[in-house]
């Protein structure tokens, strides 16, 4: 069964708190439109704001990607760390990968194996 997605795309979450709209009206709305849609919501932000911290308590998934130092061969592009919100403990399950970007593509894998699965 195919579930479908919205997608919520929101840049610089500083930017509600600087015309007045409060980040927790902002989570609320977004509750508004997930429940009128009956759909599942991703939200994508680039900034840890109010806003990043209220909404990552209340996400079923949480994925952080960092980019590492540059440097001529580079054989990672960077850091991938997802967490999922778990029933049974109180800690989130966390995952941690490494990617390599390439011109169409993008390798991940977990530290310490050459293995490569996307």
């Amino acid at each position: 069964m195919a579930v479908d997605y919205d997608t919520i795309l929101i840049e610089d979450g500083t930017v509600f708190e600087a015309v007045g709209i409060d980040s927790k009206e902002v989570t609320k709305m977004i509750e508004i439109i997930s429940s009128m849609e009956k759909k599942r919501v991703f939200i994508s932000l680039s900034s840890k704001c109010v806003l990043y911290y209220l909404l990552k308590q209340q996400a079923d998934y949480d994925m952080e990607i960092k980019l590492i130092g540059g440097g001529f061969g580079k054989d990672v592009t960077g850091n991938m760390t997802i967490r999922r919100k778990s029933l049974t403990c109180l800690m989130p399950e966390k995952t941690e990968l490494l990617y390599l970007t390439g011109e169409r593509s993008i390798k991940a894998f977990h530290p310490g194996h050459a293995s490569i699965f996307f």
